[in-house]
């Protein structure tokens, strides 16, 4: 099964709602639908802003 990256961009739940966190992650899925379910699975993203198909990092190890 051949699997495609993700870039997620979503706002996450807080216990301060005049404090939201706006929280961006990488995600394995086969296809868009793969994605949202598991994002339904999520209990913490409160909204999804975007989702995105991006490509794998060419190195493991942050180069900053």
């Amino acid at each position: 099964m051949n699997y495609k990256l993700f870039k997620i961009t979503a706002l996450m739940e807080t216990h301060d709602e005049k404090d939201p966190m706006i929280f961006t992650f990488d995600l394995p899925a086969t296809d868009e639908k793969g994605v949202g379910m598991l994002l339904s699975k999520m209990d913490s993203i409160r909204k999804i802003i975007s989702v995105e198909e991006t490509e794998p990092p060419k190195s493991e190890v942050y180069d900053g």
